[in-house]
């Protein structure tokens, strides 16, 4: 989210959020790892669109409507009128445009 290129384990669980903004290597693998670190150190053009796609990404995270805030307020009316909570799915496909 804040327009750096990252590299992180194909683990995470938050990586569908991130689709394109960050490098992903083997959980454990030494050799991947060192690859992706060489590809952000000597590759202009990956860095650029690592970082450019971090800043479309972030669009889903600082957009009200997705965040802690909405759902709370979902559930606290659910309760008070008895119903279940409506879910709520964050795209991943399409960045909201700021």
């Amino acid at each position: 989210l804040a327009s750096v290129p990252t590299i992180t384990t194909d683990i995470c669980p938050a990586t569908e959020y991130v689709k394109g903004a960050v490098l992903l290597f083997e959980a454990g693998n030494v050799p991947d790892l060192v690859s992706k670190l060489q590809s952000v150190l000597f590759d202009g053009s990956i860095r650029k669109k690592l970082m450019e796609n971090s800043m479309l990404r972030s669009c889903y995270f600082y957009n009200p409507a997705n965040g802690w805030e909405e759902g709370f307020r979902e559930v606290v009316e659910s309760v008070k009128h008895q119903r279940i909570p409506v879910g709520k799915i964050v795209p991943v496909e399409q960045p909201v445009e700021a």
